[in-house]
């Protein structure tokens, strides 16, 4: 027997003290679970809905929130809802509007999410981990207002360039971790804002990031700008010798090829 979204409605009925639930890889399950787990759980701390039908129109439900759900949802911390390729902005701006703590919010290869979703989604919750890698609609180019919260940034594999990387190094000064790889418009002047202004940044991917230079003084003035850097994962196409990069090394800075 399978769960589909009736099935997992009524059993929700009787999980008062739930506090986490993996529904992932349930193809038949809909956003229309997500709102019933919300609505009958009140100590829900974690879902996992990983590549299930969210967003699929044939079981558009229109769901909607009382006041109470609200008050009983202020908890909600971390969110899982990658590989759902149907998944909107509407239904992410519905969830942001309910889950005003959120922290977590995973939504790694939904392609029909936009800056529209996940910009409500930064002003409204007090996001610290974001994955919006394989995202293809998501720049961020709308992000014009503080992040403080945001500590872990994913952006791997999306149309990401200068603007988005001149955003978040005015929105996000306290993240600490990003991911840029194989964000093929990513050049070096926008990661050196990011560098700059991010004062707390301990790791940077930007492996496969073809449009980077490949200046090895370029890289090492800009590492050694920033204290708290501790590990960059370097693009593929450099090749320096190791007595190029002593100076970071003993700067504390780990270099992964």
């Amino acid at each position: 027997m399978f769960l589909n979204d009736h099935r997992v409605a009524e059993l929700s009925k009787h999980l008062f003290s739930l506090a986490s639930i993996n529904l992932s890889h349930c193809r038949e399950l809909t956003e229309s679970t997500l709102f019933a787990l919300v609505e009958n759980c009140p100590f829900l701390d974690e879902i996992r809905m990983e590549d299930t039908y969210i967003g699929n129109p044939c079981f558009h439900t229109g769901c909607t929130f009382s006041s109470r759900t609200v008050s009983a949802h202020m908890e909600m911390k971390s969110l899982y809802l990658a590989n759902n390729t149907l998944l909107n902005d509407a239904i992410i701006k519905l969830f942001a509007s309910i889950c005003l703590n959120l922290q977590l919010l995973d939504v790694n290869n939904c392609s029909c999410i936009s800056d529209e979703g996940i910009v409500e989604v930064l002003r409204s919750c007090k996001i610290v981990h974001l994955n919006l890698s394989s995202c293809p609609k998501v720049n961020l180019h709308r992000l014009n207002f503080q992040v403080p919260t945001l500590e872990v940034l994913k952006l791997s594999m999306t149309r990401i360039d200068y603007r988005t990387l001149y955003a978040i190094s005015k929105s996000c000064s306290g993240l600490q971790q990003l991911n840029l790889e194989e964000c093929l418009l990513v050049t070096a002047k926008g990661v050196k804002k990011v560098i700059e202004n991010c004062t707390r940044l301990k790791e940077i991917n930007l492996r496969y990031c073809r449009n980077t230079a490949a200046d090895v003084d370029i890289w090492l003035a800009m590492a050694l700008s920033r204290p708290s850097l501790r590990k960059i994962m370097a693009p593929s196409h450099f090749c320096p010798r190791d007595t190029k990069w002593k100076p970071l090394l003993d700067h504390g800075c780990f270099l992964s090829p």
